[in-house]
């Protein structure tokens, strides 16, 4: 058993023949979820000692304040960047991570890099263990599922949890490993109170508060906010519209919580800004059929509207989305602003679905038009959004490589006399 998963640790895409594998309980065994974990965050072991794998810090005491400050710890002795990735229920967090997967361990020539799972836990104790396993989960079935053009379930796990990996580019490209720490969580902790809550706004879960205030290197944040067809905001009905302004309250709150309580501290510490960036998912959704393919004479090519929007054709759609949660996240934006938004397809949502099934008169859509079609749909986004994260430690896009010194003027020179 121990060879089997660990094969499958390597390389996440083999665990796609055991999802079509016939099962005989339901398909249970695949959906196990682990029991929760003690009020306190942190389980004793039967001997009331924690666990204790190599090169992991323990907590001892019980505290789980104290218990988030020995992950945050281990973030950094580690060499992990944490990329924190929030946004509301069904704004499409675990799809975004699963094309991101998807993409890194893509099985055609044009793959840049690999990832592998990190085996030790970054959080300690049996919660540690049991957000670990969750982690894995993601990382093996929720690649697989995608890889198979399924949609990701949601995710139901009662604590965020982070899943380490490493990013090693392949050898041709000269580029240096990298390791991340992705966090992914329920949206039900960015989604506004109801009921009877004291305060309209959600406070920051416990374990991005103290990554915020302990963690002193700079932190990858996304904010994910789900995008559709503006036509809606002609047509809704008063609950519709409701519901948008909520989503857009909720993101409000989820940036005006990290200025206060994390982005100006770290400006005025380092001087600079935590890299973060808008994300307005969903984006094949913002078109219709019609309006993501361009039909010529000379054959069917994506809209370059929905494949590479402008920062002009952008902007105008997040601000209509979310005018709140966009006017607080320009508060601390960088000076020129082009690389901290980007529209967002997964591939797999209704609108990817659709231009899939578009027919179109035989000749008109060419095999290169077939293969940009795929390639946008699936590939471009998540893409654009490796590289950002990528450049953001390396200061060089891992689809680019590293930039090669320059050249020694004397060989220069020898070039130009040698023709």
């Amino acid at each position: 058993m121990s060879e089997n998963r660990s094969n499958i640790d390597q390389d996440p895409l083999k665990i796609r023949s055991m999802l079509d594998e016939p099962s005989t309980d339901g398909g249970q065994s695949r959906r196990r979820r682990h029991k929760e974990p003690s009020p306190s965050g942190v389980e004793p072991d039967k001997k009331g000692e924690q666990p204790s794998p190599s090169g992991v810090q323990q907590n001892q005491s019980g505290n789980p304040r104290e218990a988030l400050e020995v992950f945050v710890e281990n973030l950094d002795a580690r060499g992990y960047h944490p990329v924190i990735i929030m946004g509301g229920a069904g704004a499409g967090k675990t799809v975004l991570i699963a094309s991101l997967l998807y993409h890194l361990n893509r099985s055609d020539g044009r793959r840049t890099a690999m990832t592998s799972f990190d085996q030790e836990p970054l959080f300690s104790g049996a919660d540690g263990v049991a957000r670990h396993d969750e982690a894995r989960a993601i990382y093996q079935r929720t690649l697989a599922e995608f890889s198979l053009g399924r949609m990701p379930e949601r995710t139901s796990f009662a604590k965020p949890f982070f899943i380490p990996i490493t990013i090693q580019p392949m050898p041709e490209t000269g580029g240096e490993p990298v390791k991340f720490a992705i966090m992914e969580s329920r949206g039900e902790f960015y989604d506004l109170n109801q009921g009877t809550a004291k305060s309209y706004y959600k406070t920051t879960v416990d374990e991005i508060k103290i990554l915020y205030e302990k963690f002193k290197k700079p932190i990858r944040i996304i904010f994910v906010a789900a995008g559709h067809h503006d036509g809606i905001a002609e047509c809704e009905t008063d609950v519709q519209r409701k519901e948008r302004e909520d989503r857009d309250a909720a993101m409000y709150a989820m940036l005006q919580n990290y200025r206060q309580e994390r982005g100006e501290e770290f400006k005025k510490a380092t001087g600079k800004l935590d890299p973060c960036i808008f994300v307005l998912t969903k984006w094949d959704m913002h078109f219709s059929r019609n309006q993501t393919l361009v039909i010529a004479e000379n054959g069917a090519r994506l809209n370059p509207a929905f494949l590479t929007p402008t920062r002009a054709e952008l902007e105008p759609v997040i601000r209509k989305r979310y005018p709140r949660a966009w006017a607080e996240f320009c508060v601390n934006r960088s000076a020129d602003g082009d690389d901290d938004h980007m529209a967002y397809s997964a591939g797999i949502i209704a609108g990817a679905a659709e231009v899939r099934k578009l027919k179109v008169p035989d000749g008109i859509w060419p095999d290169e038009a077939r293969a940009e079609i795929e390639d946008g749909l699936e590939h471009r986004s998540a893409a654009k959004l490796v590289d950002w994260l990528y450049k953001s430690v390396t200061g060089y896009e891992l689809s680019e490589g590293p930039p090669k010194p320059p050249e020694n003027s004397f060989i220069r020179i020898l070039r130009k006399l040698l023709g």
